[in-house]
């Protein structure tokens, strides 16, 4: 538990959190293999049915583990924990669930923030209210823990995370706009188009996409950090 304890509180540095999503990556293809036979002699009609067998690794491996458990089957094995970020208890079946959602959509670009954060949280953390830590910090794998980050945030007050959200994803999407006529422009249309890809188009399509992901990331860091303008936290009188 979190509250109500004096045992310091330890988090896990990114490397371990990396091990931790390749585990359940591997995990999740193990079981997915051994469905996809079990389901062809099966012999279901039903596509929703069959979409819903595809899927149950995914809801099984992640939210389900996590809100009962406190971690996924990675989680377990590096002796980490996700927990409320307030209580310390377990999170709720709803709030693993958009944790998980969020990770499986933004992938490593959400892991960044780990670097960043007072807490060590990705954002699938900071949006479900959630924190990584280790589950002892007496166990010798949490000799390699991290502390809180002291950053005096007490005299300032920051607007709301649903505010952030829509901040971050805001300019996210004028960052898009923006890009779009840049490749648009650049990028030969028969690339474009036709995917008939030039050396010098892929070329400066890694450049492309190396900028806006760095614009991606930037925005979520000023953000999450009350720093972008919509969202920016206020002194304290």
């Amino acid at each position: 538990m979190m509250a109500g304890t004096e045992e310091k509180i330890l988090y896990p540095n990114l490397g371990r959190r990396i091990k931790a999503v390749l585990v359940d990556s591997m995990s999740a293809v193990v079981l997915l293999v051994t469905l996809v036979p079990l389901l062809a002699k099966m012999d279901i009609q039903n596509t929703p049915l069959k979409l819903i067998v595809l899927t149950s690794p995914f809801f099984i491996l992640e939210p389900l583990l996590i809100s009962f458990t406190g971690g996924s089957i990675g989680h377990h094995v590096f002796q980490i924990c996700v927990r409320n970020a307030a209580s310390g208890r377990h999170i709720g079946i709803f709030s693993a669930c958009t944790r998980s959602i969020i990770k499986l959509f933004l992938g490593s670009i959400s892991l960044v923030l780990i670097l960043f954060t007072n807490r060590h949280q990705a954002l699938h953390d900071l949006m479900s209210n959630s924190v990584v830590t280790f589950k002892t910090s007496g166990s010798v794998a949490a000799q390699s823990g991290l502390e809180e980050r002291s950053v005096q945030e007490a005299d300032f007050i920051h607007p709301s995370r649903r505010r952030k959200l829509i901040v971050i994803i805001a300019y996210n999407a004028l960052l898009l706009m923006a890009f779009m006529p840049i490749a648009a422009t650049l990028i030969s249309s028969s690339c474009l188009q036709f995917d008939n890809c030039s050396a010098m188009d892929d070329i400066l399509s890694e450049i492309i996409g190396i900028f806006w992901l760095a614009g991606l990331c930037g925005t979520i860091y000023l953000g999450i950090r009350g720093r972008l303008p919509g969202c920016k936290r206020r002194k304290r009188k």
